[in-house]
């Protein structure tokens, strides 16, 4: 009960409880109960037209483009617990767009699913898990939707004096799902997808040319799951993608990828004690070059010269690579005092990126946690609890120490539906085998970071969020992140929401490039350089949503983003495994020099014994400006069957601009840059059979 912030349930269930379907009641004598219909058809046919400002002689741009599709969607229930989904070249258009971001880490940008194709029926996917109280950062995510219709895999450059017109993301040609559950108690869910062929169209001197970017594609995903007596669960997932490889271009891409897995709880003594495990193995196969990128890759850098276990695995020659992932904990989750202890580890060969989502390999973490809750109001509070971290570790397979910290966070909801949250975080020194971009591990500095979340009472018709955190470390970077979110609802059918994001901080060693220099012997023959990287960050997220009838609603979504960075105090790592830099143009370091017309900084390293005479790099500054909205009118003209009128609207630049005023560009620079309009019309009709 939203305008009370209550929670009503018909089979009672302290806080202190855990389980949830296994406490359902039970619904007796019914009888009598028609079939429904099994088939339900939904076809679409839509029309796009795109508009933007082309630049001059490019072929592939004439200022505007139109499209016509379409196509359908299928739901079919084979049995009364089993139902068949399926959907013959989708389309997304009228699903909110992805937000502008901006990454500086080795990291991928992991993406919030929105298709509903996909978002229907997710959870029978969930895999693994270690529990309410303990989260591995870098733990892989098996099963990761957005790979299905991403952006192709290759991005060629553009040709010099020339044009490239390259896909946005790859089309999906067909899909079907199979979720529920058989008759002896299996939970089923099978996916199966498979995507277009992709090309880039190049034109340059007068030739027109075209190369594959994505070959046709098809993936394959299947869990299945038992629960036995509401207290025991055990399960099992395989994934495969295959690509079919035709082109030269695309011998850097894997051919296949194949995973396999299973995983385990129980609970006992009334629910209050629960154990978690699972355990998975990969395989990935390829040609020689996608081997050897797929060996190179910021999840295993197996090409780390002070490595000596990883140089023992790396092969250039190799067309398949292998690697074992598993989860371990065991948790007390009733009661109120609560704890928490869990290992998990991925080896440096372990690969999902397929058709899953991870971060990184080589890693053996462990995590303690302990707890207490208080669920009954006071005088003060009407509930609270605090957590503490005292041991989170983890070591790569060559023994080194990535990670020792420790945190604290304490929750708070008083009297008056306000509440805090609060946290505090502490790292010791330890190893980054990561800042060099694959080069010799690198001292990772001590680190603490703070951070509050206050939450108004979520009843009232204006209500908001913020969230502030502050980040240092010993090596002097440092950061402030400030999101207030406001909720305005001044009605059932209006309800605005403004979430603004500002960003600003410091970074003593941001990577900037590698030079290989047989001259630098300290550090493996190469030169690894940084800057000293000043960045501010803008983003001014806003959502709209008005029901104009029962039948009528619209959608709007607009966010204005900025990004600056500045670079100053060119430097290169020292030594392997410290946080030492030489300075250029500081003392007997090289000096450095700019030519602002051609935005190149250029190193004389003959003072280090050096044979080149210059290491060169472009400026890495950058002013980035984006601004994406998209307005949805959704009208349900009978049930079922849906008419979308959408307008989407993009604009976009990269600068060399070090300037960091941000506010000047909410103020003049929003509509400066040509925006890209996309107005699609898309009709669907509803079909039961």
């Amino acid at each position: 009960m939203f305008r009370k912030n209550q929670f009503s349930q018909w089979a009672f269930k302290r806080k202190t409880e855990t389980g949830y379907a296994s406490r359902f009641g039970h619904l007796l004598g019914l009888h009598d109960i028609p079939a429904p219909r099994r088939l339900e058809v939904l076809p679409y046919t839509l029309g796009r037209g795109t508009y933007d400002n082309p630049g001059a002689g490019n072929p592939f741009d004439h200022g505007h483009s139109y499209f016509g599709g379409a196509g359908l969607d299928l739901k079919y229930g084979l049995t009364s617990n089993l139902t068949l989904d399926a959907a013959v070249n989708p389309d997304f258009g009228q699903v909110e767009s992805d937000p502008a971001f901006v990454n500086l880490t080795t990291v991928e940008q992991f993406l919030q699913e929105r298709r509903p194709f996909f978002v229907e029926g997710a959870s029978i996917f969930t895999f693994g898990g270690t529990g309410p109280y303990i989260q591995f950062g870098n733990t892989p995510q098996y099963f990761y939707t957005r790979r299905v219709g991403r952006a192709p895999s290759l991005e060629p450059e553009a040709p010099t004096d020339g044009f490239m017109d390259l896909p946005t993301h790859t089309t999906i040609l067909g899909a079907a799902k199979l979720t529920g559950k058989t008759p002896s108690g299996w939970s089923v869910g099978v996916l199966d997808a498979v995507t277009a062929r992709e090309q880039a169209s190049f034109a340059a001197g007068g030739s027109v040319w075209h190369e594959d970017v994505e070959p046709l594609t098809n993936y394959v995903v299947a869990r299945v799951r038992r629960e036995v007596g509401g207290h025991t669960g055990y399960g099992f997932l395989a994934t495969a993608v295959d690509r079919r490889d035709n082109s030269t271009p695309l011998d850097s891409l894997r051919s296949g990828g194949y995973v396999g897995a299973a995983d385990f709880y129980h609970r006992w003594a009334n629910n209050e004690y629960a154990i978690y495990a699972s355990v998975g193995a990969t395989y990935v196969t390829g040609d020689t070059l996608a081997l050897r990128l797929a060996q190179e890759q910021s999840t295993r850098y197996y090409q780390r010269p002070d490595a000596a276990y990883l140089r023992q695995r790396y092969d250039p020659r190799r067309t398949s690579l292998s690697g074992l992932g598993a989860d371990l904990s065991v948790n007390k989750e009733g009661g109120n005092a609560n704890w928490g202890f869990a290992l998990s580890t991925t080896s440096p060969g372990f690969e999902v990126n397929d058709l899953g989502f991870q971060r990184r390999t080589d890693r053996a973490a462990g995590d303690l946690f302990v707890g207490y809750r208080w669920t009954k109001p006071g005088r003060m509070f009407r509930q609270a609890s605090i957590g503490f971290d005292p041991l989170a570790f983890a070591w790569n397979y060559g023994g080194e120490r990535i990670q020792l910290g420790r945190d604290v966070n304490v929750f708070g909801q008083l009297l008056n539906y306000w509440s805090g949250n609060f946290f505090v975080y502490q790292q010791q020194q330890g190893v980054d085998d990561r800042l060099t971009r694959g080069g010799p591990a690198a001292l990772a500095p001590a680190q603490w970071s703070a951070g509050a979340t206050i939450t108004s009472d979520t009843r009232q018709p204006v209500n908001g969020t913020l969230n502030a955190q502050y980040f240092h470390d010993a090596g002097g970077s440092w950061s402030i992140t400030v999101s207030p979110v406001i909720n305005v609802r001044p009605s059932a059918a209006v309800s605005l929401q403004f979430g603004p994001s500002y960003v600003k901080g410091f970074g003593g060693a941001q990577y900037v490039t590698t030079h290989a220099d047989a001259a630098a012997t300290t550090t493996y023959g190469a030169r690894y350089i940084f800057g000293e990287l000043t960045q501010r960050q803008l983003d001014l997220t806003t959502r709209l949503n008005v029901t104009f009838t029962p039948t009528v609603s619209f959608q709007l979504y607009v966010q204005p983003f900025t990004f600056s960075g500045r670079y100053a105090t060119f430097k290169e790592l020292a030594a392997p495994h410290t946080y030492a830099f030489s300075v250029y143009g500081q003392g007997t370091n090289p000096p450095i020099t700019y030519d602002s017309a051609s935005a190149v900084y250029t190193v004389h390293p003959a003072g280090l014994g050096s044979t080149q005479d210059t290491i060169q790099f472009s400026n890495p500054d950058s002013r980035i400006r984006s601004l994406r909205s998209n307005a949805v009118l959704r009208w349900e003209y009978r049930p079922g069957s849906t008419l979308f009128l959408v307008w989407s609207q993009s604009r976009f630049t990269n600068v060399l601009d070090p300037t960091l005023d941000l506010g000047h560009y909410v103020a003049h620079e929003i509509f400066l840059d040509p925006p890209t309009n996309v107005l699609l019309v898309k009709l669907n009709y509803w079909l039961s059979l």
